[in-house]
């Protein structure tokens, strides 16, 4: 079945299903991050938005891991059990995808999501940074 395009790039989940949009800031100075994350769902509603500071994190890829983390934790406390997870980070979703050894700095992280993912069905799905604006705009 054809994803409809909703919002510029940005596709519709699937009938059924809520998607998660991910992002996050990080300063390389002060070793703090952020993240932002918004659910949609099949119907184009809002359904939920999240935004956490991070006080110390090592990396953007950190940043990116933990905004997934918090995206994932809100989803199953909400019931929102069948979830397409996006992110504009490459390299993390190919790493919870599996196609991709996890690097050390997010091994734990990168566990701590796929152990949550095993309590929903959840779908990790890279898009461009133009799809994920608006969860970009909440982590920044």
């Amino acid at each position: 079945m054809k994803q409809e395009v909703c919002h510029g790039n940005w596709l519709c989940p699937r009938r059924g299903w809520t998607k998660l949009n991910s992002d996050a800031g990080w300063n390389k100075d002060t070793q703090q991050g952020t993240t932002g994350c918004i659910y949609r769902s099949d119907r184009r509603e809002f359904v939920g938005a999240l935004f956490a500071q991070l006080q110390f994190t090592t990396s953007a890829l950190v940043a990116e891991a933990m905004a997934i983390h918090e995206g994932l934790k809100l989803a199953i406390e909400d019931h929102w059990l069948r979830l397409e997870v996006e992110s504009d980070t490459k390299q993390l979703i190919q790493v919870l995808n599996r196609h991709q050894q996890t690097p050390v700095e997010i091994e734990v992280v990168a566990g701590d999501i796929l152990h949550l993912a095993n309590s929903l069905e959840a779908k990790f799905q890279y898009t461009s940074r133009a799809s994920n604006n608006l969860a970009h705009k909440i982590a920044h």
